[in-house]
């Protein structure tokens, strides 16, 4: 299991949890845009799957292994080019400089033409 930085600290519980049931029920979870470990969206996906892959791990109730498949957190790499040219738009020149998530990630999804990479970003922007 890879962990993942997340942008932000988990600020809904209920998107949390309903997270967690996505993974627990094998629904699709949109893929997290991510440079190495550090990840540009997905703090609640990101422990909504470190919590998801714990209770499948322990096989907690509900979560039996063999009915429940391993939950599995997409990760969409953003290259070295487009996330430079977002980060020239943005006046940033590294993650701890990133202030705005949101405008970041906006500024990934224009520098690309990746169609992955655009549905990673899609609900950040």
């Amino acid at each position: 299991m890879t962990h993942y930085q997340p942008p932000h600290e988990v600020t809904c519980e209920d998107k949390l949890a309903s997270l967690i049931e996505a993974f627990r029920t094998n629904q699709d979870i949109t893929p997290i845009a991510v440079q190495g470990d550090f990840a540009f969206t997905g703090s609640h996906r990101i422990e909504a799957h470190r919590q998801a892959y714990e209770l499948w791990n322990t096989e907690a109730a509900g979560w039996d292994r063999e009915k429940t498949q391993e939950p599995v957190l997409e990760a969409i790499e953003v290259d070295d080019e487009t996330y430079l040219a977002a980060c020239a738009r943005e006046g940033v020149e590294h993650h701890e400089q990133i202030g705005d998530y949101d405008a970041i990630c906006s500024a990934l999804y224009d520098a690309t033409d990746d169609a992955e990479l655009k549905a990673a970003l899609e609900d950040q922007r």
